[in-house]
């Protein structure tokens, strides 16, 4: 009986990460029609979409400043966009410029949100580099 309780415990903990691994490959086929998408829409100079959370966990030693995301169940669900209240992201689509206007705490916001890096020596390249990650490998250069 033990024996039987140990695999399914076993078999209850596989499947657990293989709908994570299931909901992972989602979220990035997703973001990969969102990229191809922002592409397009930055060549027509037209709002670009958010992209679903893909890597799990945050930033150690950092914690967000924008209050909907302190207030986000942590860490954040894999699969999860950026919360509509998020004041420096319009919840209609956000323009190039609106990317140009982000602050380094915004950045660092985001940074924590995704958990990846926006990286840059000052802030206009951390803007291009989120940049060019909403649009992925079909950025039209920096801005």
């Amino acid at each position: 009986q033990q024996v039987a309780a140990l695999q399914a415990a076993a078999l209850q903990q596989q499947m657990g990460e293989l709908q994570q691994q299931t909901e992972v490959l989602l979220a990035r086929q997703q973001n990969n029609e969102r990229q191809a998408h922002n592409a397009r829409q930055q060549a027509a100079g037209q709002g670009l979409l958010a992209l679903y959370k893909t890597v799990s966990g945050h930033p150690q030693q950092q914690a967000p400043q924008a209050a909907s995301l302190q207030a986000l169940v942590q860490p954040v669900p894999l699969g999860e966009l950026p919360p509509v209240g998020l004041n420096f992201l319009p919840a209609a689509g956000f323009t190039v410029e609106d990317i140009m206007g982000l602050t380094v705490v915004n950045l660092n916001d985001l940074q924590w949100f995704y958990n990846q890096l926006f990286e840059g020596n000052n802030v206009i390249a951390r803007r291009n580099s989120f940049l060019r990650f909403l649009v992925g490998n079909l950025a039209l250069g920096d801005v």
